[in-house]
């Protein structure tokens, strides 16, 4: 019988715990979203800086310096 009561109380335990997780997902879920957004845009933005970079041709330090006129 105590045996069995305690598989009873040892699940219970485990169910609360998987409720509160649950529930501070869904009570966070805006907060979670836009950090997700956030962590999306900051690697497609590295990802257009690194594009932009290695698409440029290499130049000299005169031709930088006077931004690409000479």
């Amino acid at each position: 019988m105590r045996t069995g009561q305690k598989a009873v109380a040892a699940n219970a335990a485990k169910a609360a715990t998987a409720a509160t997780a649950a529930w501070t997902v869904v009570k966070n879920r805006k907060v979670i979203a836009a950090s997700a957004a956030a962590g999306l845009v900051g690697v497609a933005g590295a990802a257009f800086a690194v594009g932009r970079s290695t698409a440029k041709p290499p130049v000299g330090p005169l031709t930088r310096l006077m931004s690409g006129r000479i």
